[in-house]
C-alpha cells in the first residue's frame, strides 16, 4: 500500500468522513460529514504530500520541521512532505487534528 493510500484510508475512517471525486486536481480531498475539506492528499508508493489544517500553536510547531512548509492554499494550513515512517505517523496524527478543527468549525 502507498503512503498516500494509507493516509487516505486513515482520513475515511474517522466518523463521516468521505472522499471527494468532484475536485479535478492532482490528490484527493477529503471532507467531513458537514462537508467541509479537512485533507488534501497526493503522492505515489514512496511518497505523500498532505495539506492540512492545524491549530495555531500546532502549526508553528510544525513549521518548525524540515518536511512542512505554509501552504499556498488554503491560508493558515501546512503541507507535510510524507517520505517515511516518522512523517507517516505525525501526519496520520495531524489528520485527526485537522478532522477535529474542521468538524467544529474552529
Amino acid at each position: 500500500m502507498s503512503i498516500r493510500d494509507d493516509i487516505g484510508d486513515h482520513a475515511l475512517r474517522l466518523e463521516g468522513a468521505w472522499r471527494d471525486p468532484a475536485w479535478d486536481i492532482e490528490g484527493d480531498i477529503f471532507k467531513t460529514a458537514k462537508g467541509k475539506i479537512f485533507l488534501i492528499c497526493a503522492g505515489d508508493d514512496r511518497a505523500a504530500a498532505v495539506t492540512l489544517k492545524l491549530a495555531a500553536d500546532e502549526r508553528t510547531a510544525a513549521l518548525t520541521l524540515p518536511f512542512v512548509r505554509a501552504a499556498s492554499w488554503p491560508r493558515r494550513w501546512i503541507t507535510a512532505a510524507i517520505t517515511g515512517e516518522t512523517e507517516r505517523e505525525i501526519a496520520l496524527e495531524w489528520v485527526a487534528l485537522s478532522y477535529a478543527l474542521v468538524s467544529s468549525g474552529r
